[in-house]
């Protein structure tokens, strides 16, 4: 039985994986209040999914800009204060977001404005806190690491819509958003406890240059070109999220706690897959192991 379980060494281990770790889970938590709020407040003001899956649209082209620069920024910069740059720019947009509740400004366009402004942090952030990891860890840990890591996502999105639609039935918006500044700020904290992180081996200036030998590098390795190809494909074309605030209305009949439990059932599984990780690190054909989660994602979808 143990051996289906997430390995831990990497937390007994690593002291500062351990807190990354730790503030990550807070992080993630609060940013999934702050994402299943969001939904629910433009379906509030608009009832209407199409505006709710606009939410996504606004977020797409600034993460995925982002993302691709983030990482030659990550190369060529201390990985520790990049991350911690970015972090600040999520923490004063969740600030915002908190800021326009508490003052009911109903503005659908400003809340776009502002998860957009997030989505540039998060671009910026998550290759940032990905390239740490193995700078805290033993290599043989890594894929140890990111089941981890894994379970932080998994759980932390559990949660949060449940604990998102809970709060927003019985106490609004406005303490929704600031618990999410709170998590983040410890977030934060675990940031600022790590050693500093400059860049190993040859640093490149970051620019388009850095960017395009990133896609020359995908490009050479098949892998890990189909691996990204697949991922892209299930979550741009098969993500219901947009769907579920009306389906929590109009085919169940609830409201925001109804919705809460459809957005965190999708992460419950991602929760249990990071704990029964144990037999990943031994798979043979990794890329079998994606190609079989993708189509058990599809089948669940339809």
């Amino acid at each position: 039985m143990r051996s289906l379980l997430a390995d831990v060494a990497p937390l007994r281990e690593s002291a500062d994986f351990r807190r990354m770790w730790s503030g990550q889970l807070l992080s993630i938590l609060g940013t999934q209040l702050t994402l299943t709020a969001v939904s629910l407040q433009v379906y509030d003001l608009t009832h209407s999914s199409f505006h709710v899956g606009l939410l996504g649209l606004v977020s797409l082209v600034p993460l995925i800009a982002a993302g691709l620069y983030g990482g030659s920024i990550v190369d060529a910069y201390d990985r520790r204060l990049v991350a911690i740059a970015s972090s600040s720019l999520l923490w004063g947009t969740s600030a915002l977001i908190a800021l326009q509740a508490w003052l009911r400004l109903d503005s659908v366009v400003l809340i776009y404005v502002l998860i957009a402004l997030q989505a540039l942090g998060s671009g910026i952030n998550m290759p940032a806190r990905s390239s740490i990891v193995p700078r805290l860890i033993r290599p043989e840990l890594l894929a140890a690491a990111n089941a981890l890591n894994m379970i932080t996502f998994g759980l932390g999105g559990a949660i949060g819509p449940l604990l998102a639609g809970a709060l927003v039935a019985s106490v609004g918006y406005g303490w929704t958003y600031t618990l999410d500044v709170l998590s983040f700020t410890v977030a934060m904290w675990a940031l600022f406890r790590l050693p500093p992180l400059p860049p190993e081996g040859e640093v490149r200036r970051a620019g388009l240059r850095s960017v395009a030998e990133g896609f020359q590098f995908l490009g050479s390795r098949p892998n890990i070109r189909m691996t990204f190809l697949i991922d892209l494909c299930a979550m741009v074309f098969a993500m219901p999220r947009a769907l579920l605030p009306a389906v929590a209305v109009l085919s169940l009949g609830g409201g925001a706690a109804t919705a809460g439990a459809l957005l965190g059932g999708i992460a419950a599984g991602t929760f249990l897959g990071g704990l029964f990780s144990g037999p990943v690190g031994r798979l043979r054909r990794q890329g079998r192991g994606v190609e079989f989660a993708v189509v058990a994602w599809g089948a669940s979808i339809l």
